[in-house]
């Protein structure tokens, strides 16, 4: 069966990590040991680090209303304070994990392939770290289509972009179950791509293609 695949013509939207930089692990151990001196017990934490390495698509706003849902007196905090302080210390340790991960060398292949002013980089970080890690790695003229981070939520930027862009056209390209649920929300191609990723996407839909690593793709890209 031949399936409809991306070509010169497309709108790509790549996620950052865990497709482009092999930074998961990083990030699991700045989000423990965010929200380690939060925790009121062992169980607890256990607990956080076993959805967090489960998740790892979510977003740190997601995992971090998670944590403070589980805590057992987390009506006696002042709930904006709480996520305000976890979100700056999540912040402070996320950027030097980020530019101490490994990054895919092929990202620099993009722009042989598609066309980079519809090319986008869209991640789960905040918009200042973003243009840090990418101004870090020289990955300015690859994504001219735009550097995306959050709040808003990735749905939400996501529904930003595609409407920039012909939806039959556009693609998400990312690691992770919860970008394939936006995809499918908003109507997008979507494209797994396991090196850096977690899982093994059995819960790839049908018409939803797979390649083992980013260089995989660029060579399959239709004409």
């Amino acid at each position: 069966m031949n399936l409809l695949r991306p070509n010169s013509n497309s709108a790509m939207i790549f996620d950052m990590d865990g497709l482009l930089l092999d930074s998961l692990d990083n990030l699991s151990l700045c989000m423990t040991q965010t929200v380690k001196e939060f925790c009121q017990s062992q169980e607890q934490l256990t607990n956080f680090v076993e959805y967090d390495l489960k998740n790892p698509g979510l977003s740190r706003f997601e995992k971090i209303d998670y944590f403070i849902d589980s805590m057992p007196i987390a009506n006696h905090y002042n709930r904006d304070s709480l996520i305000s302080e976890m979100l700056l210390k999540f912040d402070s340790y996320s950027l030097e994990a980020r530019l101490n991960s490994r990054l895919d060398m092929s990202v620099f292949e993009l722009e042989n392939h598609f066309d980079p002013k519809r090319t986008v980089l869209l991640s789960n970080c905040d918009n200042q770290q973003l243009k840090s890690v990418v101004a870090h790695f020289g990955l300015h003229q690859v994504f001219r289509g735009g550097l995306v981070g959050t709040p808003p939520s990735k749905l939400e930027r996501m529904k930003e972009i595609s409407q920039t862009f012909n939806k039959k056209v556009t693609w998400s390209v990312s690691d992770s179950e919860s970008d394939a649920l936006i995809a499918r929300e908003l109507g997008l191609n979507f494209i797994f791509v396991q090196q850096f990723a977690r899982d093994n996407a059995a819960w790839l839909a049908s018409g939803e293609l797979r390649y083992d690593n980013l260089k995989m793709l660029l060579n399959d890209t239709g004409n």
